[in-house]
This record gives C-alpha cells, sequence and structure tokens, in this order.
C-alpha cells in the first residue's frame, strides 16, 4: 500500500516574477507555503522534499541577506505564540524578541537576549549576536532546556538537555519552538548614561576612557552605543549591566570619570537612567534598535572583534571605529547639515566574553532605484556604506531539490481577453479581460 502524503492545512503561494511576498531577503520565482501550526510545519518538510527550500521565520532581511531563493519557502510567521509557566518560558519560531522580553519582565525572569525587539526567537537562538546581557548572564544557548521541530525528511522531534539545541543544530532541524529556562532577575542592575555625539575627538577619549587599560569585571557588560539612526539625531550612549553590588560601584565610577572629559556644551546634557530586577529587560528591549522595515532604505549589518589586549592592531581598530562613527553622525559646524546626509549609523562597542573588544551594527543608506528591468537585489555589486566587516547570512537550504517552476494557467475556452499573472501571491491564475460592449440593438 502505498504511503500516504501528509495534509498541508496552510496555505501556498505562487511568486512566478520573484516578488518577496511577505518573506524577506527571498528573490526570484518561488512559492511560499505558510503552516497554520507545528503539524503543517512537518507536512510543508515532507511535500517540498523535491524543491530547493530555505525557511523563514523573521521579518527582517539587510542587503546582504538576499538570496536567491528560486524553488521554495516555508514562512513561520504563523507559529508566534510565548507562554511561562513557572521559570520555563516557551516561544515559537516567529515569536520576537520582544514578545519573549514581555513574559520575562511579568514574571521576573532575565535571559541574554539581543537589544533587537523584533528579531525572531528562532533567529535568537540559531543565529547568537551580541545581548547587553552576554558577559552577566552567558550566552542564551546556556539556558535553553528543548527544542522542538522538523527533521529535513519531515519526521517531528522534541529534543531535551543541554545538547538539545547543538544537535538540533547538526541536524539542521526546522526549529519551531524554543523552551527557556530562565534566569532570575532579581539583583540585576543597569546604568545607563546619554548624551549628545560630541565629535571625533571627544568620543575618542570616551572610548579610551572606557575600553582602554581599564579593568572591566568578567561578569559585567560595558557597552558604548553610538547612533544617528533613524531620524538623525547622534546620540551616544554608554551602559553597564551586571549582578554584583561591588561591579556596580566600580563601572559607575569608570563611566562618571570618562563622561566627565566630554566638553562642557555637552556635558551639561547628560541624562542617567538607572533600572534594577525585570525593569533591566524591559530597559534592553524598550532602548534597542533593530532594522527598518522601510522599502526606501537599504540596511547592512557589520560585526568584528578585535584581538585582546593592548597593541597597533587595537588602535588601529578603535581609530577606525571612530572614524567612521564620525562619518555616520557628524554635522558640519557651520550648520550645512550632516557630514554624509547619506549615512546612517548605529554602532556598538563592548567586549564579549572572552574580553575581546566586539562592534556589531548597521549602516543605512538610500536605497538606489534600479534600471528597468530590475537586477535582482542578491546579484547586485553594493559597495560598503563603511568599512566594517559586512556580516551575511550563511544559511545552507533545507532541501537540495529542483528549482520552482510557476504553472502555466490553461487557456479558458472562449476567453478573449488578456491574462497577465498578478505580481503579489496567488494560488491560481486570475484572468483579466475587458468586456465588449454590446452593440446597440436597431429599432
Amino acid at each position: 500500500m502505498a504511503k500516504q502524503e501528509p495534509k498541508f492545512r496552510g496555505r501556498v503561494s505562487q511568486f512566478p516574477l520573484g516578488a518577496a511576498g511577505g518573506v524577506p531577503g527571498i528573490e526570484g520565482p518561488h512559492q511560499v507555503w505558510f503552516p497554520k501550526s507545528k503539524a503543517d510545519v512537518a507536512a510543508a518538510v515532507a511535500l517540498t522534499r523535491n524543491l530547493r527550500t530555505f525557511v523563514r521565520s523573521g521579518i527582517q532581511a539587510t542587503v546582504s541577506d538576499v538570496i536567491d531563493a528560486t524553488g521554495g519557502v516555508i514562512n513561520l510567521a504563523g507559529l508566534a505564540n510565548v507562554s511561562a509557566k513557572g521559570d520555563v518560558v516557551t516561544a515559537e519560531a516567529a515569536s520576537t524578541v520582544g514578545a519573549l522580553a514581555e513574559q520575562l519582565v511579568e514574571h521576573k525572569l532575565a535571559l541574554p537576549l539581543s537589544d533587537n525587539r523584533v528579531q525572531s526567537v528562532a533567529s535568537a537562538v540559531l543565529r547568537a549576536g551580541p545581548s547587553s546581557l552576554q558577559r552577566t548572564l552567558g550566552p542564551l544557548s546556556g539556558y535553553v532546556v528543548k527544542v522542538e521541530g522538523v527533521r529535513p525528511d519531515g519526521r517531528p522531534v522534541n529534543r531535551s538537555g543541554a545538547k538539545a539545541l547543538d544537535s538540533s543544530r547538526a541536524d539542521n532541524v526546522v526549529v519551531t519552538a524554543v523552551a527557556f529556562k530562565g534566569a532570575k532577575a532579581a539583583g540585576l542592575w543597569m546604568v545607563r548614561v546619554t548624551l549628545s555625539y560630541p565629535g571625533k575627538e571627544p568620543f575618542a577619549a570616551l572610548v579610551a576612557a572606557l575600553f582602554v587599560g581599564t579593568n572591566i569585571p568578567p561578569r559585567a557588560d560595558l557597552i558604548l552605543d553610538a547612533r544617528s539612526a533613524r531620524h538623525n539625531v547622534p546620540v551616544v550612549r554608554v551602559t553597564a549591566t551586571g549582578s554584583a553590588k561591588a561591579d556596580r560601584t566600580s563601572l559607575t565610577k569608570l563611566i562618571t570619570q570618562a563622561v566627565a572629559g566630554v566638553p562642557a556644551e555637552f556635558a551639561g546634557a547628560v541624562v542617567r537612567d538607572d533600572f534594577t530586577g525585570s525593569g533591566v529587560m524591559q530597559a534592553i528591549v524598550d532602548a534597542g534598535f533593530g532594522l527598518p522595515i522601510d522599502p526606501e532604505v537599504d540596511a547592512r549589518r557589520f560585526h568584528e572583534v578585535a584581538g585582546r589586549g593592548a597593541g597597533p592592531a587595537r588602535d588601529e581598530f578603535l581609530a577606525r571605529v571612530c572614524d567612521e562613527v564620525d562619518r555616520g553622525l557628524a554635522f558640519h559646524a557651520d550648520g550645512a547639515g550632516k557630514v554624509e546626509p547619506n549615512l546612517r549609523l548605529y554602532t556598538r562597542l563592548q567586549l564579549d566574553r572572552d574580553g575581546r573588544l566586539e562592534l556589531s551594527g548597521q549602516a543605512y543608506t538610500p536605497r538606489p532605484v534600479p534600471a528597468a528591468p530590475p537586477a535582482p537585489r542578491a546579484a547586485l555589486a553594493l559597495a560598503p556604506a563603511v568599512s566594517f566587516e559586512t556580516l551575511a547570512r550563511a544559511e545552507t537550504p533545507l532541501h537540495f531539490g529542483f528549482d520552482f517552476r510557476p504553472a502555466v494557467a490553461r487557456p479558458i475556452p472562449g476567453f478573449r481577453g488578456t491574462y497577465s499573472p498578478r505580481r503579489t501571491g496567488t494560488s491560481a491564475a486570475t484572468p483579466r479581460s475587458t468586456p465588449r460592449r454590446r452593440p446597440p440593438r436597431s429599432t
């Protein structure tokens, strides 16, 4: 008896002209599967086994993320629930860091989440990035206690324990939900100081006062943000987080001394905020900065790590950081506007868990208008907006199958109109015609 194919109860849309179809970072003719449930995900994975298939769970993509996904895409947007029981919080793949943080705050728990509140939980877990609590609490993967997903052959899988995430990555499992055992938020603290961008030389002095020759406690985080996006308001923010009272005392003193060196005209506008307990989690996601969902803006992620200790390489790295921050934030002294009007920037400088300087962020530039016919964005040779190393998505297809070939609609008997395939998702051809006027009757 032949094996019965699984039933898919979601929606399948075709994009024969390569339109994005609500799936970020995807180009080329493709079809998108929208599962309604975890069982639907398993069915979609099984039914696309002969199709070159990618999986998406979030709503963000940079220029460097764009891929030619001529084939199929499984969009997990329908799996976005978050629930908590005791100190365990379970989040489905497409739920956001912001939604997860809300549950953590409500239950007085904490996790070393990214500051990007619209990032999907699946992305946050599988592509670990910088966090305001990465030294204080350790890696996010250390809090995963269960992973639910689907193997590439379509079989559902539930894995628990310390190795659940590692084994799921190794087997290329489509993650549908992750359970975290949260840390107690009680005892956490945050000190944050905000000021206007003071110019290149004072900013360089601030960087040196915070990170050159200083002693940062191993279980505390020190972060320097500089941003002009989205509204071209150049702001600098220094943040310290931790759990030990002695670390709070030493880092507060360090920040106070560092900020005291900025010019007097900026020192008067310094704003300090203090947070404790679950308020730290709320402050992290409230002040986070994700990629804009803006069709007129190109965003590029960047990420670099400098070596430990002093030396020429580290000095060159910090000098380049200050140069690029000034390009992205500085205004002309005569009030003529921004020095680089087409560049907006968000940079974050912090120590990683190994004591190395880590730089991350995004650069934003106006999206170029392509000549007709438009070239696929994945094929465009785009010059980097800044000299930092671009962080591109390294992605392996779930299935290495065939390309998607759009179905050709059969001719409709007696139809004399013109057929035009829709540029948005469609599950069936939609004919269009111009009705003919009936000739007037003779009287």
